[in-house]
């Protein structure tokens, strides 16, 4: 039974870590996301606190499992954020390739006139 409710805490910790990736996603469409830290902007309170969050069900999913896994339940919390770190890297390599893609001459005014 109780490696039942280790499960329900790994999708609640791994829910509410994909949910701040996908915030962070969406409040930064064209700049990068770090992994796990990073320094949070003005209005990136709630993906970090989201993030910080996460860890707490994560946790107590390892310790629940602990008594099942013995000391490779602490395994779980990477296991539980491995989603979210995927949609990072995701978004991070679209970023990446839209960025590679400007070029200067994107930005050059040309001063002849269109007529």
């Amino acid at each position: 039974m109780i490696i039942i409710a280790s499960v329900v805490f790994l999708l609640v910790g791994a829910m509410l870590a994909n949910v701040a990736a996908a915030l962070f996603s969406a409040s930064e469409p064209f700049g990068r996301i770090s992994y796990l830290i990073g320094l949070p902007n003005e209005d990136d309170f709630v993906p970090y606190s989201l993030r910080f969050v996460a860890f707490f069900p994560l946790m107590l999913s390892a310790s629940m499992a602990a008594s099942f896994f013995g000391v490779w339940a602490v395994l779980i919390i990477p296991f539980g954020y491995f989603p979210s770190l995927m949609m990072v890297h995701k978004h991070n390599k679209q970023v990446q390739r839209t960025w590679d893609s400007v070029t200067v001459a994107d930005f050059y005014e040309d001063s002849t006139p269109l007529v």
